[in-house]
């Protein structure tokens, strides 16, 4: 068997995987992308107190990635759906809902940044398609301050829309 050429972790091209491993296991997943040459992926990370084996399962799907010269970001995007409607009714929340209530969020997000910013550096707070600005006080500076500020220090991603028109 001819070893793969890593996917060099300094380029641009990445997947968002929105889903997670809803449609696919991690291996399948982790396979796919060092078969593609992705440098980044982009995945939902957020899970529920519950879920025992999940801290773990993300971790080895890090340190999978990593070892293939590919960059895990860990989408805070929705919550898990045991608590989803805490944070609002939609199907699809707006991070301006997900992060309205600091006390909320910490509350249930703290877990997951303590268990896994050793393993995933990189975070991002909403899906592309998401607004991150609302008429509800989207209180970013204190997210982005509560998240970039953990040990060890984490790079946040934040997703600015374009309005052409």
């Amino acid at each position: 068997m001819i070893p793969l050429p890593l996917a060099g972790s300094h380029g641009e091209f990445g997947w968002t995987l929105p889903a997670g491993d809803q449609h696919a296991p991690m291996e399948q997943l982790a396979d796919l992308v060092t078969h593609a040459g992705v440098s980044w992926v982009k995945y939902p990370v957020w899970y529920s107190e519950h879920e025992i084996t999940r801290p773990e399962e993300i971790t080895w799907f890090a340190e999978r990635l990593k070892k293939n010269g590919t960059k895990l970001v860990g989408l805070l995007d929705q919550p898990p759906p045991d608590i989803h409607e805490l944070f609002g009714e939609a199907n699809r929340l707006e991070a301006a809902q997900v992060f309205a209530d600091n006390d909320l969020w910490q509350k249930h997000l703290n877990l997951v940044l303590t268990r896994l910013s050793l393993k995933i550096r990189w975070w991002q707070l909403a899906e592309i398609t998401t607004s991150v600005s609302s008429k509800r006080g989207y209180p970013l500076c204190s997210t982005t301050y509560h998240i970039c500020n953990c040990l060890p220090p984490l790079k946040l991603l934040l997703v600015k829309f374009w309005n052409t028109s």
